[in-house]
């Protein structure tokens, strides 16, 4: 084995077009450069979001834009349910609820 030898096509390369390198996209399924041209661009990089993911972003963006929990009404309304003085008006609850469906 001749040590004092450059491999010169290895040398060349460093400076040439690019390969896949361990972590680079489609390097874990052998995946090559694609076209032969010196120049070409790299792959972009992408996200994909699944559905679930969309799901949140509408539900987070939803919550940022809701008013302001009115801490008054919701301390009035709970010691009116511990005092017993809270009383649920279920009629005109149905009507609204009716008139939603429609």
């Amino acid at each position: 084995m001749n040590i004092d030898r450059v491999n010169q096509n290895a040398a060349s390369g460093a400076y040439g077009k690019r390969t896949n390198r361990a972590g680079d996209v489609g390097a874990a399924a052998g995946a090559g450069p694609t076209s032969g041209a010196r120049g070409a661009s790299p792959p972009a990089d992408g996200v994909q979001l699944s559905d679930e993911a969309r799901a949140i972003a509408r539900a987070e963006t939803a919550a940022r834009a809701a008013p302001e929990v009115r801490e008054d009404l919701i301390a009035d309304l709970k010691q009116r349910i511990q005092s017993g003085t809270y009383k649920i008006q279920d009629e005109q609850i149905a009507r609204r609820l009716l008139d939603k469906q429609a």
